[in-house]
């Protein structure tokens, strides 16, 4: 198991906006504007669907002229929708360019960024080593995070999840060892009945090692059952272990 110093390792010491070189007042400074830029964008947006909506009445105007007067109207026509999508193209690459000229971004808006970064990084690493980020995941994710725990630790993963899996949802190998996987997303503890078919499902397949991995942990019967076999019980605390190993 992890212990405090590894765990306090993993996690790092959360991140002040002092070590970004910032101040509560510099990010209210860096925030307000870039929520007026955001009004911005968003009205820009809507003179521009107005413009669209304008264009396209002259266009079927144009059109239905056309139809019911004069060839030439059909030209009009194009030539209008052809005027319009100029427009709308222009405007659209040019507004942003625009608002930057005339309001720059803040000078520390980067570092702003990078601390929002940081912290929320601190935050999965809590999650992380708290085991509520396991508990969280539901059947299918479950299995695809735990395939990329494995892999983190250098096992060369195979899904094989799905009807016909026969009990095996992954397949790891590292070196010379094929191990059978089961993962189930459970809240509550794993029963024997599950183990016996796991193990079932290894002698089927030749597997010599078997991973049975569930949040929820293992009964006793199924602890007594596994007993001598080479399958090993990833429970909660196991899961957060080989998580952080595998990010380390």
């Amino acid at each position: 198991m992890l212990n405090s110093d590894e765990i306090s390792e993993f996690i790092g010491k959360k991140p002040t906006l002092r070590e970004y070189g910032l101040t509560k007042r510099l990010v209210r400074e860096i925030e307000q504007p870039e929520a007026e830029r955001s009004e911005r964008r968003h009205q820009m947006s809507w003179r521009l669907f107005k413009l669209i909506w304008f264009g396209g009445w002259i266009g079927i105007a144009a059109y239905d002229y056309a139809v019911n007067q004069s060839a030439s109207g059909i030209v009009n026509g194009l030539f209008l929708a052809g005027l319009f999508a100029f427009v709308f193209v222009i405007s659209s690459g040019a507004s942003d360019e625009v608002e930057r000229r005339l309001n720059p971004p803040h000078p520390q808006l980067s570092d702003w960024n990078r601390f929002l970064e940081a912290e929320a990084a601190h935050h999965e690493a809590l999650q992380i080593t708290s085991g509520e980020f396991w508990e969280a995941l539901s059947g299918w994710e479950f299995e695809q995070e735990f395939a990329k725990v494995l892999e983190g630790l250098n096992y060369n993963v195979t899904r094989k999840g799905g009807s016909g899996d026969e009990g095996i949802d992954l397949i790891a190998l590292k070196g010379r060892q094929r191990i059978a996987v089961q993962c189930k997303a459970h809240k509550r503890p794993v029963g024997p009945a599950i183990a016996r078919e796991f193990y079932g499902s290894m002698v089927h397949g030749a597997f010599r090692r078997g991973i049975l991995a569930c949040p929820g942990g293992f009964s006793q019967g199924t602890e007594d059952f596994v007993q001598g076999k080479k399958i090993s019980l990833y429970g909660l605390d196991e899961l957060v272990e080989a998580h952080v190993r595998s990010l380390s």
